[in-house]
């Protein structure tokens, strides 16, 4: 046989077992194939407050077979679900699942400060199963509103000197149902301290002390409360502060050596509120009488000045002194300043 004879041979053969490999019964894809649909993969609950109860339905739909739902497990035990179980749908059937989240029974959550994002969520999931093992997961979420609100949601002490004493306060109050009780106060920062005080509507003010601390630079300390209801949870007050010399001056000291005895030394010392505040220089006085003070009342604002002047000094001679300013800035009311002037015969000699 020739290889073209062949060739035509194999094709005629493959052409008459084509027919064959169509009666070959397809692979059974319907049971491949879920026999039920989850219409909310989600479910939103709302809003409620902490401790409130918040429902909804989960809706389930058979395939065009049918189902059998034997499984509807919650995630947690502050979740539940009202339904009877084995549950037959018909083809294409919906079934309405109710469910429902009791905050008062969701754990106590971590602390935070109030209406934090995102942090007053609570998600659960729903396990529903049919007979033919086929397994979808609900989603269940609901958004906690804080019961209790702190007005105002934090305390800024803005700018403080070293060693000085900042206090304010904050009110705890309910945003729905019955006044707090008893706190548990606890504060990360040892310079920071508070306590609470009854209010006669029920409602508890939170006195908070900051003593600055004698390192320059921010205070970021947060004061921890905690309700009596322990599924409450811990509300967090942030208190700030930046640790600065209110009152900036300069110079800081005066010190002139070597200055010839024709030329008196002069300064001028300025000073300027960094808080915008009035300054009021209530006084200005050198411990020596020899160098003359040029103090007098300061026009309103936020700045001063003070000019001093050295007289010339026989060669050789010197003046160690200092200059003390009194103000009306906390923790820095009285201010003292060096005064070193040294002197030399006018030709150098």
């Amino acid at each position: 046989m020739s290889r073209r004879r062949r060739h035509a041979a194999i094709v005629a053969l493959g052409l008459a077992l084509a027919p064959g490999c169509k009666t070959r019964e397809p692979a059974d894809t319907a049971a491949l194939q879920p026999d039920i649909v989850l219409l909310t993969p989600t479910v939103d609950l709302g809003r409620t407050v902490q401790g409130g109860i918040a429902s909804g339905t989960i809706r389930v739909r058979a395939s065009s077979g049918g189902a059998r739902i034997v499984r509807v497990d919650p995630s947690c035990g502050c979740t539940m679900v009202d339904v009877r179980l084995p549950a037959e749908l018909p083809p294409m059937a919906t079934l309405e699942i109710p469910v429902t989240t009791d905050l008062a029974r969701v754990a106590r959550g971590g602390a935070r400060a109030p209406g934090e994002p995102g942090a007053n969520i609570v998600e659960r999931q729903v396990l529903i199963e049919s007979a033919a093992h086929h397994s979808l997961s609900a989603n269940v979420r609901v958004e906690v509103s804080d019961r209790f609100t702190l007005d105002p949601p934090r305390i800024d002490f803005a700018l403080l000197p070293p060693g000085a004493h900042g206090a304010a306060s904050v009110v705890l109050a309910p945003i729905d149902g019955p006044a707090p009780g008893a706190l548990g106060i606890a504060s990360n920062d040892p310079n920071v301290t508070a306590v609470q005080v009854p209010l006669a509507d029920g409602n508890r003010r939170i006195d908070v002390s900051l003593v600055a601390p004698t390192t320059m630079g921010p205070v970021h300390a947060e004061i921890r409360l905690s309700m009596d209801d322990p599924r409450e949870p811990e509300l967090i007050l942030p208190v700030m502060a930046r640790i600065e010399p209110i009152l900036a001056y300069g110079p800081t000291s005066v010190e002139r050596l070597g200055v010839p005895t024709t030329r008196p030394v002069t300064v001028r010392i300025t000073f300027q509120r960094r808080d915008g505040a009035d300054l009021v220089l209530r006084s200005a006085t050198a411990a020596n009488h020899r160098v003359r003070v040029t103090f007098g009342n300061q026009p309103p604002g936020s700045g001063g000045a003070v000019d001093l002047m050295v007289p010339v000094l026989p060669p050789p001679s010197e003046i160690r002194t200092s200059l003390t300013v009194e103000t009306n800035v906390p923790g820095q009311e009285r201010l003292e300043i060096p005064i070193h002037v040294s002197a030399v015969p006018a030709s150098g000699g």
